[in-house]
């Protein structure tokens, strides 16, 4: 990857965005008030997390159409490049915004994890939210009322998702889910389990969309006709072709 110097005048490494579209950034969008609440910014100050303003690169990526309303990302960038702090803008940014849903952390270390669930802790405290370790010899417990995240090594996400395929209440508290190294997924040892994840996420919100879809038809008796987007277009044709 190139290099280029940011805006404290230290070399960073160039991120790769992927499906990247041009965006026009401002200098407000190199501030992280511009995505978090005053509290938040001043608790990132504090606890040293930020000696500067965004990256161009970082900014870029919040930036891109729809990521603010939960649309998905994927994008990559080397090792210490700043990866951790998008993530932790956009899981933060969702908490604000839906403070009674829960964010899935997936990493594949339990040293990640820890590391991810120590800087998240002092910021979810300003929310009033706990962080639940679920890694190594660590289980924090049943998601509760105040949970704002669940931090997870791929094997422990993937028994979570499953029990909470078997309880409704608490997948619909499944807001957000961010995914480390997902090249992983490729791996011959742990990536089945990786995709595994990811696929009963992705049926339960093409379900979800499906179920609304029917919900919006029946609440208009007298219109027929409802529009669904294409990846449950997809989903009905998959489920009637395998049966």
């Amino acid at each position: 990857a190139n290099t280029h110097t940011g805006p404290s005048g230290q070399q960073q490494q160039q991120h790769v965005l992927r499906s990247q579209q041009h965006v026009d950034l401002t200098s407000d969008d190199l501030l992280l008030s511009s995505y978090l609440g005053l509290e938040l910014v001043n608790r990132y100050r504090s606890i040293g997390c930020m000696q500067h303003d965004l990256y161009p690169w970082q900014a870029e990526c919040l930036r891109q159409p729809g990521v603010s309303a939960g649309h998905s990302l994927m994008f990559s960038a080397p090792t210490s490049a700043g990866k951790s702090l998008v993530a932790q803008i956009m899981l933060l940014h969702h908490l604000q915004q839906h403070s009674q849903q829960v964010v899935l952390v997936v990493m594949p270390l339990v040293e990640l994890c820890s590391e991810m669930s120590n800087a998240l802790e002092p910021l979810l405290q300003q929310l009033n939210k706990e962080v639940l370790r679920n890694y190594g010899g660590l289980h924090s417990g049943p998601i509760r009322d105040n949970t704002g995240a669940v931090v997870c090594t791929i094997e422990r996400a993937n028994v979570l998702v499953t029990q909470m395929l078997c309880d409704d209440p608490l997948l619909s508290r499944l807001g957000l889910v961010v995914v480390d190294e997902l090249h992983m997924v490729g791996d011959a040892d742990r990536g089945y389990l990786m995709e595994l994840m990811m696929t009963k996420i992705r049926y339960t919100s093409l379900s979800a969309r499906q179920a609304l879809a029917q919900q919006q038809q029946q609440q208009q008796p007298g219109n027929a006709d409802v529009t669904l987007s294409p990846d449950t277009q997809d989903c009905q044709q998959q489920q009637a072709a395998s049966t």
